[in-house]
Formats: structure tokens, sequence, C-alpha cells
């Protein structure tokens, strides 16, 4: 007698709607006796065991979470480990780097979220208390950073990953002259992009100066509103005003994570990245692409300073 569903779908049931493999044949052979798709999707979301989950995912979505937007190359890798240090590994969500994982980000079950995500996502994930956090580096370091990062990185002959080709064909001032590495939201103008607006949206190729005054004017506010920030110049007097902040134990040290310098001893596929040399040519090339993220930058500054002299009084 055959199936009225099959097997495959009775799996993919068990993995959507209760996150598990069936236990057993003697599940599949239950299961497979449903009439059709609908009759299985019932008996399975009227089972205990799914009304539970469902229940404990209500309960969960009622907790705070800590929301961390790691910004790229601004030593948010050593942050994270600080971090991460304070929660049992259940608690922690899978580390976010692309916006596919949305879904993943506003799961209930963790308290603590980091990754590469803005400020638009987190405001969207449904918890009625949210702290969020993040860390800034000076815009120009951050971008040469950046551009040495790439360049160490293997290159794969893939189209998504065009700037690791062209950071390793391409000198530093001609990389950030490049019409697709000035287009995109992780180099042109990120702070303004992650705080100010969302990184998923493209950079309109027409925009007015009072479009972008705008979206500085809300990424500012939003800097400002963070519960907690710091410098990566000032890293250990950050990661202490950071942890008194969250109410976590100050740590005694604070190891440097994920270094450009260090990949290749870590990796050998990773190549050694050449110091970028400061140049006038370099400077003009980068200047429109950190004119917004430099105002931003001394926005955070200004704030971690006047928030470190009131955990110092």
């Amino acid at each position: 007698m055959a199936m009225a569903v099959t097997r495959e779908a009775i799996r993919a049931a068990f993995v959507c709607l209760l996150d598990r493999e069936p236990e057993s044949e003697a599940v599949y052979d239950i299961h497979s006796t449903c009439e059709n798709l609908v009759h299985l999707r019932q008996m399975i979301t009227r089972s205990d065991e799914f009304r539970g989950r469902m229940s404990a995912i209500r309960e969960a979505r009622e907790r705070p979470a800590l929301f961390f937007i790691h910004l790229e190359k601004t030593g948010g890798s050593s942050l994270l480990a600080m971090l991460t240090a304070n929660y049992r590994p259940r608690q922690i969500a899978p580390s976010h780097y692309g916006f596919r994982d949305e879904f993943d980000l506003i799961e209930s079950h963790y308290d603590f979220f980091a990754g590469h995500f803005d400020y638009d996502l987190v405001s969207r994930a449904p918890r009625p208390s949210k702290t969020v956090i993040s860390i800034f580096r000076r815009p120009i370091d951050r971008m040469i950073s950046t551009y040495r990062y790439i360049r160490a990185h293997p290159a794969v002959p893939t189209n998504e990953n065009e700037t690791t080709f062209l950071a390793k064909r391409l000198s530093p001032v001609e990389f950030f002259s490049h019409p697709s590495v000035r287009s995109s939201s992780n180099i042109n103008n990120y702070y303004l992009r992650a705080f100010g607006s969302s990184l998923m949206r493209p950079i309109p190729q027409t925009r007015s100066a009072d479009d972008d005054r705008h979206l500085l004017e809300i990424a500012q506010s939003r800097v400002r509103s963070l519960d907690a920030l710091g410098l990566t110049e000032r890293m250990e007097e950050s990661v202490r005003l950071i942890s008194t902040t969250l109410g976590f134990p100050v740590p005694e040290t604070v190891v440097s994570v994920n270094k450009t310098d260090d990949l290749p001893l870590e990796d050998p596929t990773f190549a050694k990245a050449p110091p970028v040399v400061m140049s006038q040519a370099l400077a003009d090339a980068l200047h429109d692409l950190i004119y917004y993220d430099n105002i931003l930058y001394e926005t955070a500054a200004v704030e971690f300073e006047r928030r470190l002299s009131g955990m110092r009084t």
C-alpha cells in the first residue's frame, strides 16, 4: 500500500515544525497514514511536543536580549570573545554574517545575538527589551584594515568574491577608486548605512546631500542611544565600560582575535597582506567614502568619553 505522504515530506515536517529528525521508523509509519500534507501538519501541530515548543518560544520572547552590532574590522571579534564568556552556549545565537539569516536572528530561545547586521534589523527583532551595543574604529584605519583583510583572503573564482580579486590585483588607491567597491555599503560610509539606513539596501545612484544629512541625523541619534559602546583605539577602557554597563565581570586581559597579520599563521590558504602606506592620493580616494563615518566616529567618541567620565565619578 502506497503512503499518502512521502517519507521525505514527513522528515521535512519534523525538521520545520519540531526542529528535529523523526526518532524512529515507527514514527514514519504512524505519520504515513496521513491523507495529505495538511493532515500531516495538523497531526504534528496538535501534539504535546509542538504545543510545548510554542509555549517555550512565547515565554522566551518575553525575555530581554543583548544585540552586538559587530561593525566589520573594528576589533569586534575580541569584544565578542569577552561577551560570549558570560553566556552558556545554548543562549548564544549563531553568528550572522548576512541577511539571509534574519529568521534565525529573531529566534526566541537565544539571549545573545552578534553579527554584521545593522540597527534597522535589530529594531525589528520581536523582543520587548533589547540591549544594543557596538564598537567603533577610526574610519580611515578601518578602511585600510578592510583592504588588507580582503587582500589576505584566498582567491576563489566566484562572482561573490569580486572584491577579493580586486584587492589582490589593485593598489589601495585603485581599489578604493573602483566603481564596484565605491558602491558597496560595507565600504561607502559604512557606519552611515549601518545606523542611518540599512546594509540590505543598495546605495542609490542618485541622491542629494540632504538625503545623506537626513541619514546622518538618524545615525547620530541611534549611536547616542546605544546602551553601551566602545572605541577600538581604547579597547581596554571600552571593555571595562561595556562590562560594567552590562553588569558583567571585567576581564583581567583583552585578547586580540582575528588579526589580519595572524591569518596566514592560522590558515595557510591565506596570504600575507603587505602594509599600506598613507599617501595624498589614497587620502583623496577615501575622502568621500568616510566623510559621514568620520562624523559618526566623533559622535561615538564624544558619547564614549561622556560615559567613561560618568563611570569614574
